[in-house]
């Protein structure tokens, strides 16, 4: 099983998209391969690159949220 870690971007830290002559900049970090992390956070592999990153303050460890409560249809 591979070791995973939930991360977040670290305070300040933005990615800015150019797209069709429109910039937009958003809370988030990219790492190798594509993978954006957002602002909500995402589960990583905890790999050199990301310990790095954490290191460097560009990620920072985060709780996992709590997952959402399904309504379940009531029996007559």
């Amino acid at each position: 099983m591979a070791d995973l870690k939930f991360v977040k971007p670290g305070e300040g830290r933005t990615l800015t998209f150019r797209y069709d002559g429109k910039e937009t900049t958003v809370a988030a970090v990219a790492l190798p391969g594509g993978v954006i992390v957002p602002a909500e956070g995402a589960e990583v592999n905890n790999t050199l690159f990301v310990r790095r990153r954490l290191r460097d303050g560009d990620l920072v460890e985060a709780a996992r949220p709590a997952p959402a409560k399904t309504k379940t249809a009531e029996k007559d």
